[in-house]
């Protein structure tokens, strides 16, 4: 383990990488997701229109 006073600022930005990569794929998911929602709704929109 590597000595704190002397690492401080690689530990910190180790633990701030981990925590910030995750919540970022979480957001971009979530937006992905919005976007496939509303696509899905287009073409279920254009698929009714069509068979009338």
């Amino acid at each position: 383990m590597p000595v704190f006073d002397k690492n401080a600022a690689f530990i910190w930005a180790i633990i701030l990488l981990g925590l910030a990569v995750p919540a970022l794929l979480g957001v971009y998911s979530h937006v992905r997701l919005g976007l496939a929602r509303r696509r899905l709704a287009r073409l279920r929109a254009t698929e009714t229109e069509t068979e009338e």
